[in-house]
């Protein structure tokens, strides 16, 4: 197989997920110090990304073998469906990501601060009891608060303690909008596949609570993310620059609009779509902190 069918089946499309939260938290300390390691942040970086490979792998193998990833369903990169790869061969190339996350978290103790390690190992655990037996949280409907705290608050807080192992709470107020951000993500996602997950028996928010509730959490989400960021500007946390996410509005907007629609065609890439207004959302917010 070539190096291509790998890079598809890691999904990169989903990496702003976690490259966004470490560049601002690696951004914040120098907006305040002036100072940046670029070697550790790289770590960091290259660390978070392996977790954030080895989750979605660990997502697609274990959706596949429960049957709830087929050819008919939604999502997922469509590799062990459509037998491209293995399942043996995707869980191998998962251990193999979470190895490295697992070495650059011993390092970075090594370097820097244990409570780095302890924040790396829980974020690679928590990756894997995604979907991973015996805890399966995905599942149990934890999905929404746990990519939360792992790719908000977790991934921007320890980014930010590579650079200077103080804690911050301007940091966590500033991880919040991240946080939420990452879990409308996923919030789209279980939208879209509320038809597929409930024939699996597995529960989301969207099938414990219903669609009509799912989608207001989905707004909820949304408008916190927004309204937070001219608290933010108010407490002068980060730059009034930052208020220009406000021009992302639109795009939350028309992805409101597909959630409400109920229809396939429409949410097949909210995932995506929501995928990338987070980005966005990170890149304002990166700029304003530089510009601080």
């Amino acid at each position: 197989m070539d190096f291509k069918t790998y890079l598809k089946a890691v999904r990169p499309f989903s990496f702003p997920a976690s490259i966004v939260p470490i560049t601002i938290g690696s951004i914040w300390f120098f907006s305040n110090t002036g100072e940046f390691n670029l070697f550790i942040f790289l770590l960091v970086l290259l660390g978070g990304v392996c977790a954030h490979s080895g989750t979605n792998l660990t997502n697609d193998y274990y959706d596949y073998m429960n049957g709830i990833d087929t050819l008919e369903s939604f999502g997922s990169s469509k590799i062990l469906p459509l037998n491209i790869l293995t399942p043996q061969k995707i869980f191998n190339l998962a251990i193999f990501m979470f190895t490295i996350s697992f070495m650059i978290a011993i390092l970075l103790g090594v370097l820097i601060d244990i409570s780095l390690t302890i924040i790396k190992i829980t974020g690679i655990v928590g990756g894997f009891f995604y979907t991973g037996p015996p805890l399966c949280l995905k599942s149990r409907a934890l999905g929404i608060p746990l990519v939360f705290v792992m790719m908000g608050p977790l991934m921007t807080i320890g980014a930010g303690m590579a650079q200077d192992p103080n804690f911050s709470l301007e940091l966590l107020l500033i991880s919040i909008p991240i946080g939420c951000f990452v879990a409308l993500i996923l919030q789209a996602n279980d939208l879209r596949d509320i038809k597929w997950d409930k024939r699996s028996g597995i529960k989301t928010l969207p099938i414990l609570l219903g669609y009509n509730c799912g989608r207001l959490i989905f707004y909820l989400l949304g408008v916190c993310a927004f309204l937070i960021v001219p608290i933010l500007v108010y407490f002068n946390i980060v730059s009034p620059i930052s208020l220009l996410v406000l021009l992302l509005l639109p795009m939350f907007l028309k992805l409101c609009y597909k959630v409400d629609s109920k229809i396939d065609e429409q949410l097949l890439d909210i995932d995506v779509q929501t995928a990338k207004l987070h980005a966005y959302f990170g890149c304002i917010l990166m700029i304003s902190l530089l510009l601080k």
